[in-house]
């Protein structure tokens, strides 16, 4: 999370004066999805990569 300190940039306030990045409903649930696609199950769990040093 964010954490106020006298550097903190106001962009990173949130209208009620919390920190934290101000998101939309809209705006959370698409990044949530953007994170999602970052995961490539298949590569991760492939037996082939499991092991650095063949």
């Amino acid at each position: 999370g964010v954490k106020i300190s006298s550097t903190t940039d106001q962009l990173l306030y949130q209208n009620q004066g919390q920190a934290g990045i101000p998101l939309s409903q809209a705006e959370r649930e698409a990044m949530i999805a953007f994170l999602g696609t970052l995961t490539d199950h298949e590569f991760i769990t492939n037996k082939k990569m499991n092991n650095p040093n063949p």
